[in-house]
């Protein structure tokens, strides 16, 4: 059965050696049919998170996403997301007999 709805993903990627908290939801991606070429999954990400030292030296979580839109290739990151979920998802066609 195909899985459709919304659903939350967290991940880590690391950009200019720093990890980085990627905090994401994603449609699955539909199945290609013989009437229909299908899609991929669609990943919206909400924030990403770093820990930064406040002005005592003490590491507080800060959501950076506004940041970094203008120093990262959000591309490869949504690619890099997407091949997570492809990995950690079942095969949406597994079971089906009718092809």
């Amino acid at each position: 059965m195909h899985k459709t709805g919304t659903y939350t993903h967290i991940t880590w990627i690391e950009h200019n050696d720093v990890d980085l908290e990627y905090h994401c939801t994603y449609e699955p991606a539909e199945p290609e049919t013989y009437d229909y070429p299908g899609t991929d999954i669609t990943v919206d990400i909400k924030k990403v998170l770093m820990d930064l030292p406040d002005k005592d030296g003490n590491m507080v979580t800060v959501d950076v996403l506004s940041i970094l839109e203008f120093d990262i290739d959000f591309e490869y990151v949504l690619e890099t997301i997407r091949e997570e979920i492809r990995e950690d998802e079942p095969d949406p066609d597994a079971g089906r007999d009718d092809y």
